[in-house]
């Protein structure tokens, strides 16, 4: 295997090897097309870009709903999200529900009634719902 600067010592083989990495160093990892060699591989080689693709695949389809509510908080419509998605508005809404529930309860789960580190503003989710119900 080519050895290049994020290449690890020993390669990640399996998905939850690969999820264990930073989600920054998979995306440049996999993006270094020297990493990757051509033609005929050792199983090594195969399982490891296996391992990054699916855990990256992972990472992305997590973080998409979060982009999503930014975009449409900072004035992108659902349409344009959902075309830069390469989804339908529709999907999109599923997939961002399916999210901002958990955010929502993350926002509520604050220690001594502060407001916590993570999470949505209920306010937040209302607007963005309001957005997507736009669209319907």
């Amino acid at each position: 295997m080519t050895t290049g600067s994020d290449t690890p010592p020993e390669p990640w083989v399996t998905f939850d090897d690969a999820a264990r990495q930073n989600p920054f160093t998979l995306a440049r990892h996999w993006g270094d097309v020297d990493i990757w060699p051509l033609g005929k591989r050792t199983t090594t080689e195969a399982l490891h870009e296996i391992a990054t693709m699916a855990a990256l695949a992972d990472v992305l389809t997590r973080w998409l709903p979060l982009e999503a509510h930014k975009a449409l908080l900072e004035g992108a419509t659902a349409a344009e999200v959902a075309t830069a998605a390469g989804t339908t508005i529709d999907e999109l809404r599923q997939r961002w529900d399916t999210w901002v529930s958990g955010q929502l309860a993350l926002w509520h789960d604050g220690a001594d009634g502060e407001r916590p580190r993570f999470g949505v503003a209920p306010e937040d989710a209302e607007r963005v719902a309001e957005i997507f119900g736009q669209t319907e």
